[in-house]
């Protein structure tokens, strides 16, 4: 039996959640079995909402951004938008920060 896969905080706020998500994780359940990131955000921050902004695939492994409430998760931008406020710039600052420590 494989380990379960675990995601990796790389940032936690009252606001926000970055994390670097494993390859072989599913982003969101459905009708593949298994685990998935967010029943794992769900036992993690205790509570049924999570605001996924983004998905990755099941093979694919990355930095994904949650929001915690319905309200930080509206603030969050697309991926495909840059940051266009302060709740955006400190999205892309953690983002940058790991980015910046993985390299070296």
């Amino acid at each position: 039996m494989t380990p379960p896969l675990e995601p990796r905080v790389i940032f936690e706020d009252a606001h926000l959640l970055v994390l670097s998500k494993p390859a072989g994780l599913l982003s969101q359940g459905g009708e593949s079995p298994g685990e998935n990131l967010v029943d794992w955000l769900r036992s993690h921050l205790g509570r049924p909402y999570v605001g996924l902004i983004h998905r990755l695939d099941r093979n694919t492994s990355g930095i994904m951004v949650v929001g915690k409430r319905t309200k930080a998760a509206r603030r969050l931008p697309s991926p495909r938008k840059p940051p266009s406020n302060q709740f955006d710039l400190k999205a892309v600052a953690a983002i940058r920060r790991f980015e910046h420590v993985a390299t070296q």
